[in-house]
């Protein structure tokens, strides 16, 4: 028996991990699941998303608890009342004698996805629950993520961003945004989807050059694209880095629905975090 994890439905998970991992769905703020598919959801409107309820982690943990405890691991809390819901649930858990550790992984999509590989991992080597809990908080610590949005229609309704400033993504120039230790950093945009592509994978290269120079010490790079419903971006941002650095793992995931309702479709990105070689 392992530490069985848990996961907001903000997360963007490896394949490997799609079965192993408990994912408690984000709902829509009339109560509806979001749908996959952003052309299903046209004459529903914009509503925000919801966090999933203490009650509906509580089930997840108890479905997800194998004896060894459950690490339950929400996108960060910043964006989302998943981390208080996590641990409002975590309270009663404890009550009814479940061992349950909650962590903000102080990011989201396939950076949460890479925190919870990393917590995976540790968890089907054998770990307890708090040394798997202290991996995930070591990664949650480094994962940078770093976007590219096609299209800011989505946003510009949803407030979060003016509409003068949604009219720059018609007219070419791509904005580009970081998450990273919880919080969002607007960054330089780029001119046209190509560039745009080439800075996003260059803030790796850029990182790989600096962190193994003159073949000393070295790294392992931990590396997940994202993209809406064109994987086409998150592959070519994938072969720009691996023309630089090959790296030790890598996945490619979609944005879930429930980020995609925030986004719209025409998004793509880069997540990554570097382990100390043995």
């Amino acid at each position: 028996m392992t530490v069985g994890i848990v996961c907001d439905g903000g997360v963007s998970l490896p394949r490997e991990l799609r079965d192993a991992v408990r994912v408690v769905p984000l709902q829509r703020e009339d109560g509806s699941t979001p749908a996959a598919s952003p052309a299903a959801r046209g004459a529903a409107g914009h509503p925000g998303t919801a966090a999933p309820s203490p009650g509906a982690f509580l089930e997840a943990i108890e479905q997800a608890d194998r004896g060894n405890g459950v690490l339950v691991l929400t996108v960060a809390s910043a964006f989302s009342a998943a981390f208080g819901a996590a641990r409002l649930a975590a309270t009663s858990a404890r009550a009814g004698g479940h061992r349950v550790e909650v962590l903000d992984s102080r990011t989201a999509t396939v950076g949460q996805g890479l925190v919870a590989q990393a917590a995976f991992r540790s968890a089907t080597g054998g770990d307890p629950l708090a040394v798997v809990a202290a991996r995930a908080s070591e990664v949650s610590r480094q994962v940078r993520l770093v976007a590219l949005i096609a299209q800011l229609d989505e946003l510009a309704r949803s407030g979060r961003v003016p509409g003068v400033v949604a009219a720059t993504g018609r007219v070419g120039v791509r904005p580009l945004f970081e998450v990273r230790d919880g919080a969002v950093r607007r960054m330089r945009p780029a001119f046209g989807l190509p560039a745009a592509e080439r800075r996003v994978a260059r803030e790796i290269v850029r990182e790989a050059h600096d962190l193994q120079p003159h073949g000393l010490r070295r790294h392992h790079l931990h590396l997940a694209a994202l993209h809406g419903h064109e994987r086409g971006s998150a592959d070519r941002l994938l072969d720009i880095v691996r023309r630089h650095v090959v790296p030790a793992t890598s996945f490619v995931a979609e944005l879930s629905p429930p980020m995609m309702l925030h986004t719209g479709p025409g998004v793509s990105g880069l997540a990554w975090w570097w382990e100390d070689a043995p």
